[in-house]
């Protein structure tokens, strides 16, 4: 009986963290969407931007 109730408050002690786990998970998968999706957009600016010059040079 006691190796029960050890166990269960290991469990509760494992569990107590598990909503600020979520927490970290969400803020650094938002971080990290963040951080791909201004890099997209640079690299797509670029693109336009080489596509906008050769445009330009033909005229």
């Amino acid at each position: 009986m006691g190796l029960s109730l050890y166990l269960t408050g290991l469990w509760h002690y494992l569990f107590m963290f598990f909503p600020f786990k979520i927490y970290m998970a969400l803020v650094v998968f938002v971080v990290w969407f963040g951080i791909s999706f201004i890099n997209i957009q640079r690299e797509r600016n670029a693109i336009l931007t080489k596509i906008s010059n050769k445009l330009e040079k033909e005229d």
